[in-house]
């Protein structure tokens, strides 16, 4: 372990900021994560795994389990996390403003499902975005995050915004942390419609009533937290529940009015 607090404490932030980021490019989850210190140095790189559970409460379909690399990297004005990448605007002790790009895991495959409905419609293929976040840190109790994001495959066009509050629940020289975290989620009705609308054509072949998505705001809850088991080698873990709005509840391809994601990740900092 480190010797002063100082390296420590910025040690266990960092270990959290690339953890938790394994998580920004879920629909149900799109946690971007705390920032460094702005006076600390840059961290460099990391490099694990993280395996991530995606429930989007599909009919007939299984969680959506898979297993990614997590690379990180910190600079000064440079950062890769996990699925995101992106460049600080603006950064002090308690505002930070950052623009990034990522990828969107959410996906339907109708030859997973089995319901034979369900079956028949269109592929929901993965996306990648480009946004902006910002982060508000007065103190360490306190620590509100906002994110907006784009589509630019082309894929559906769509936006995605969220705002959250977490608690980071640790003290100084601590070598774990918990985090509860409330928010809500917003989801356009180009995002909506693409992953849960149904088109006239693929009602026609399949039974299930046509429908078109409506924009969907979500609120949700969520539990983080990490422990680092040595200067270089931390584990992060977390789950978030929403409840989605009638947007998405009301898509016959939805079973239920929510959805979950749980992640896991281990990390080696060079």
């Amino acid at each position: 372990m480190v010797n002063t607090l100082q390296p420590l404490t910025f040690t266990l932030s960092r270990a959290k900021v690339l953890s938790a980021a394994c998580l920004s490019a879920l629909v149900s989850v799109n946690v971007y994560a705390d920032e460094v210190e702005p006076s600390g140095p840059p961290l460099g790189w990391s490099f694990g795994a993280a395996v991530i559970s995606n429930d989007l409460s599909y009919r007939g379909v299984d969680s959506d389990v898979i297993v990614v690399p997590a690379v990180g990297y910190e600079g000064e004005d440079y950062f890769i996390r996990g699925l995101t990448a992106g460049r600080h605007l603006y950064r002090d002790r308690t505002h930070q403003v950052w623009a990034m790009i990522n990828l969107d895991l959410s996906r339907f495959k109708p030859s997973e499902s089995s319901d034979a409905a369900m079956a028949q419609l269109d592929a929901r293929d993965r996306s990648a975005n480009i946004g902006i976040g910002y982060r508000y840190s007065p103190n360490r109790w306190v620590m509100v995050s906002a994110n907006a994001n784009t589509d630019i495959t082309g894929r559906h066009n769509g936006q995605r915004a969220q705002l959250q509050y977490s608690l980071p629940l640790n003290r100084p020289m601590q070598a774990w942390q918990i985090s509860p975290q409330i928010g809500v989620n917003y989801m356009s009705k180009d995002y909506v419609d693409y992953y849960f609308g149904i088109s006239e054509t693929e009602a026609g072949r399949s039974g299930l009533p046509a429908y078109t998505g409506k924009h969907s705001v979500n609120p949700f809850i969520g539990i983080s937290g990490y422990q680092y088991f040595t200067e270089h080698l931390s584990f992060a873990a977390g789950y978030q529940y929403a409840r989605t709005a009638s947007g998405i509840a009301d898509s016959p391809m939805a079973t239920q009015r929510s959805y979950r994601t749980i992640f896991a990740t281990i990390l080696y900092r060079w």
